[in-house]
């Protein structure tokens, strides 16, 4: 069996999603930096790499296309190099470097890039179309369960308080702190170039960070429970990349050894206590290396993102004063009354809205929420064509969760429609759009409509008054204030 080897890593800096340097920057741009910063300076002979994996927790909108092989055209790489995408959500990028070792263990190739990226600033949690399947839903909620609520499951069952939660969020913040302050961490992260400015710093490091501090946090997902925002981590915007290789290939091209990869493993959980599921496959892993925990120097935690509150469909939380952006984990506020719920509507359809139209919400427990529409964008956005509308929601008893998904509907007010030909439209003067009509006196007179539909039968339009008749031939010849005899359509 042949043994695999890290014989390289890079890191881009890690910033805060919707607020940091690289909210602008496209994940394929971010990650096609790192890569190519991690195969500059080696002796490696890029045609010996035989594939990119790269672990994405959300692989669709700017990530998907299957962002591993994309990532190769925008590298350094020869067209012969291979791309995949896998998925373990959190563990995405470690079951990357898990298909590597595999694969040089069984002499599948001798060089891989395994890389992760996640730009949550651009692929919003939980995706663009979160679909969760109806019946699993209602027969074990638990599968879709926020992971806030899982951490606060895993505190009562084996009673870390918040204290202790916030101690070791302290001392997180401390050794990252000295880490940077002294250069740790310079050797190992690639600048990344955001247009005129080069990002060179991670953006989530809280030095002075203090029991005072995160005492002062309200309770982010369980108002009877322990977890906030300070013992959370941030939404992050990043990409990652290791060079893993086959160890003889590794010396006899000159890469250096950084570390041998003796075990892998996996292991699976009940959902509601998600976060214990590293126990278990650490435990398989150091089985299948013959060693045990008192055989390990250094043992480094992989601290997940965790989802803001009401994150999914409702893309923005609101209290009077206080915009805050989309995904922002929310340290000091929880249960809003009302909320802003934001959404898109299509540029053809924006027409049919006003302000102050009924909004109903139906969230995917079931539950019914009104509110009234409050705002409505002046332009579409260029990249989706759809107009922001915004409404205020009743939230009273707190019962939009995090992690709910919701379907919002809007009720546009009723018009008077008729079906015309297109054939009869005209540009006045003023360049407004209309139809020639006749009044009960036989006069003719132009008026403005507005288009509503254009369907295959005609155009559905409003504007024309009642009682009146359409000139639907020789409307060029008639001039405004002209007594005419027509026949009725």
């Amino acid at each position: 069996m042949h043994n695999a080897v890290i014989a390289g890593y890079s890191r881009s800096p890690f910033t805060i999603s919707y607020k940091g340097e690289l909210k602008s920057l496209r994940p394929e741009d971010i990650l096609a930096q790192v890569i190519n910063k991690l195969i500059s300076p080696s002796n490696l002979n890029k045609n010996d790499i035989e594939d990119v994996i790269v672990g994405c927790a959300f692989p669709e909108g700017e990530q998907g296309f299957n962002i591993g092989k994309v990532v190769t055209f925008m590298c350094d790489l020869p067209r012969s190099v291979a791309g995949m995408t896998v998925n373990r959500w959190c563990g995405s990028s470690m079951q990357a470097i898990h298909n590597a070792a595999g694969s040089i263990s069984m002499g599948s190739g001798k060089v891989f890039i395994c890389a992760g990226v996640e730009s949550m600033t651009r692929v919003p949690m939980l995706g663009f179309n979160p679909m969760p399947h109806p019946q699993l839903l209602e027969d074990n909620p638990n599968v879709y369960l926020s992971m806030g609520i899982t951490a606060e499951n895993v505190a009562k069952k084996y009673n870390i308080d918040r204290k202790e939660q916030q101690e070791f969020a302290i001392s997180s913040h401390e050794k990252a702190s000295n880490a940077d302050s002294k250069g740790n961490l310079k050797d190992e992260i690639t600048s990344i170039k955001n247009d005129t400015i080069d990002v060179t710093k991670d953006g989530g490091i809280r030095p002075g960070t203090t029991q005072e501090i995160l005492d002062g946090l309200k309770l982010a997902f369980d108002q009877n429970g322990t977890v906030t925002a300070g013992t959370s981590s941030p939404l992050t915007d990043g990409a990652a990349a290791t060079l893993i290789c086959e160890e003889n290939y590794a010396k006899e091209n000159g890469l250096d050894i950084l570390a041998r990869i003796k075990s892998c493993a996996v292991n699976g959980c009940d959902p509601e206590v998600m976060g214990l599921g590293p126990i278990g496959a650490s435990r398989k892993a150091m089985d299948r290396a013959g060693i045990n925990s008192a055989d390990l120097g250094v043992v480094e935690l992989n601290r997940t993102e965790v989802k803001a509150p009401f994150s999914g469909f409702i893309e923005e939380i609101v209290k009077p004063g206080n915009f805050l952006e989309r995904g922002q984990v929310c340290s000091t506020i929880i249960q809003l009354d009302p909320i802003s719920v934001v959404a898109g509507v299509p540029e053809y359809d924006i027409n049919k809205v006003r302000i102050n139209q009924s909004v109903f919400v139906e969230l995917v427990t079931g539950q019914n929420i009104e509110g009234n529409l409050t705002s409505v964008s002046k332009s579409a956005s260029p990249d989706t064509r759809t107009f922001s509308v915004e409404s205020q929601i009743k939230n009273p008893d707190g019962i939009i969760k995090d992690g709910l998904t919701a379907e919002i509907s809007i009720e546009i007010d009723k018009v008077k429609a008729h079906k015309i030909s297109p054939s009869i439209l005209l540009l006045n003067d003023e360049g407004k759009l209309g139809i020639r009509i006749v009044n009960n006196k036989n006069i003719a007179l132009f008026v403005e409509i507005e288009i509503l539909e254009d369907s295959e039968e005609g155009l559905w339009v409003t504007g024309i008054p009642d009682e009146v008749e359409i000139i639907i031939q020789g409307q060029g010849f008639v001039e405004d204030g002209q007594e005419v005899i027509t026949n009725r359509i």
